[in-house]
């Protein structure tokens, strides 16, 4: 990710749940997060059960959620399920996909299952921060090519 050491002083303190199988990648976000956005409050879920309990109990302001929860390409995208099961629940939580697949493919799947935006890993961290800002807004996040 570019420029990890600027702070984005306009997103404003917003209670972020990453849902990613690995949990290298959810630290990586989590203190990414934290920096970037002057301790933002960051949960974290392995699997769809702990998010869904996440967002029932404690509903985020946004979800972060990995497209594809069990790490293979070949698998059904759990994520888009579980995006729908979040979306059933809570209508207007703003879900972000966050995908190592940015193809257009998964972008028109993400967004025909409910997904808010849709953000390929390793971009520009500032493109991160825009895209929770304009879900949280309840605006649809276009990720910049």
């Amino acid at each position: 990710m570019k420029n990890p050491g600027k702070k984005m002083a306009t997103v404003t303190q917003p209670t972020i749940l990453i849902v990613d199988d690995s949990a290298s990648v959810r630290s990586g976000f989590r203190t990414l997060l934290e920096v970037l956005t002057d301790n933002a409050a960051v949960m974290e879920a392995g699997d769809e059960g702990e998010a869904l309990r996440i967002v029932h109990l404690h509903p985020p302001s946004v979800v972060i959620l990995d497209l594809y929860l069990d790490n293979r390409f070949d698998a059904e995208r759990q994520g888009l399920q579980l995006l729908q099961e979040i979306k059933i629940q809570l209508p207007d939580l703003p879900v972000l996909i966050l995908t190592v697949d940015g193809s257009p493919a998964a972008r028109q799947e993400a967004i025909r299952c409910g997904a808010d935006g849709f953000f390929t890993k390793g971009k520009d961290t500032q493109q991160l921060l825009l895209a929770i800002q304009q879900i949280i807004q309840k605006k649809v996040f276009k990720e910049k090519k």
